[in-house]
């Protein structure tokens, strides 16, 4: 009986030897699988990341150009208006 039951432990013992080495196997293949999909999204961020930064530095670029294009027109209109009306441009004299 004694025989027959260490028997069996061994045989219970080398199955579940045999699982727990398959069960590592298989989790060692997952991870890296993991560890691959993460390579790719980290990729896929990292390319995301710089197309959204060219379109904001080419959206602020847009916004320096056209802030210079105002300004630019606002001196020409201020400077024609001058010119338009030269009595306007003189220092009042202060009186004595």
């Amino acid at each position: 009986m004694t025989e027959s039951l260490a028997i069996i432990f061994a045989v219970v013992l080398l199955v579940l030897t045999i699982i727990m080495s398959a069960v590592g196997i298989y989790l060692i293949i997952v991870l890296i699988e993991v560890r691959g999909t993460l390579r790719r999204v980290n990729d896929l961020i990292d390319d995301a990341s710089d197309t959204v930064y060219k379109i904001t530095a080419s959206t602020g670029s847009l916004g320096g150009w056209m802030g210079g294009l105002t300004m630019g027109m606002q001196i020409f209109k201020a400077f024609m208006g001058k010119l338009d009306n030269p009595a306007k441009n003189e220092i009042p004299e202060e009186a004595e």
